[in-house]
């Protein structure tokens, strides 16, 4: 997770979100030859407020698969940004849950 000063840009922040998740996606499909990607954008609501959600599954191979999950939102004049890699399913889903449980104080 990680928090930094929000910069209003020219476009909106679900505009801005949307640039950088398509940006991502474009990324491992031309640098991850030989992979299947799965994509969706989502809202997500942790501890009572909603993030915007990008979600990746990344088909490597017959036996190994990545999930990415990439929220991000402005709280306070602040962009806060958690991000959840994984390839076991049981520990990720262990992340998700536990991330789904977060208050924000």
């Amino acid at each position: 997770m990680y928090v930094k000063d929000f910069i209003a840009p020219n476009e909106s922040f679900k505009t801005s979100i949307s640039k950088f998740n398509d940006f991502s996606y474009t990324i491992f499909k031309n640098k991850a030859t030989n992979t299947t990607i799965d994509s969706v954008s989502c809202i997500e609501n942790i501890g009572g407020l909603d993030f915007y959600c990008f979600k990746m599954n990344i088909k490597i191979s017959t036996n190994m698969h990545m999930h990415s999950w990439s929220l991000k939102r402005i709280f306070k004049d602040k962009i806060v940004s958690i991000n959840l890699n994984y390839v076991d399913p049981k520990v990720g889903q262990s992340f998700v849950h536990a991330l789904k449980k977060a208050k924000f104080i």
